[in-house]
Order: structure tokens, then C-alpha cells, then sequence
């Protein structure tokens, strides 16, 4: 925005890293648990391949939900420059 503050732009600025860093985290658990379900696969663990695609499962889930709550706030921001301009 044209006449926020710096301390607002560089706020929003560290809340966009912040959330690309917890995008980035959810989908590096989710490939790892993935990763260890296959291993536990090949040594015989049905029960500890479940449980690590469950796991897996779960990071999708954060990382869908991380995902609305951007675009919720990307919505946000446009409603707000728009009522502004």
C-alpha cells in the first residue's frame, strides 16, 4: 500500500516468509513420512507403514489448511487496497 507504514510492510513482509516457511515445512514432513512408510513397508511393518502414511496424511492436511489461510489473507489484502484506492 501506498501510504502504510514501513513497520506495517515489513510486518507483512515477515508473515509472508513466515507462512512460505510453514508451506515448506508441512510438505517436507509430508515427503518424509511418506519416506518412512515405504521403508517400514520393506521391512515388514504394515502397522508402521499405516501409521507413517496417517502421519502423511495429516501434513496434507495442515499444509491445505496453511494454504486457505493465505489465500484468505492474499483476499483480505485485496479488499483492503481496494476499499483504499
Amino acid at each position: 500500500m501506498r501510504d502504510e507504514p514501513d513497520w506495517v510492510t515489513r510486518a507483512r513482509e515477515r508473515a509472508a516468509r513466515a507462512k512460505a516457511h510453514e508451506l515448506a515445512t508441512h510438505r517436507r514432513a509430508e515427503q518424509l513420512h511418506e519416506q518412512a512408510a515405504k521403508l517400514q513397508e520393506r521391512l515388514g511393518h504394515a502397522d508402521r507403514a499405516q501409521a507413517a502414511r496417517e502421519r502423511a496424511e495429516h501434513a496434507r492436511e495442515l499444509r491445505a489448511e496453511a494454504l486457505r489461510e493465505q489465500a484468505e489473507a492474499d483476499d483480505q489484502q485485496g479488499d483492503k487496497r481496494a476499499n483504499v484506492s
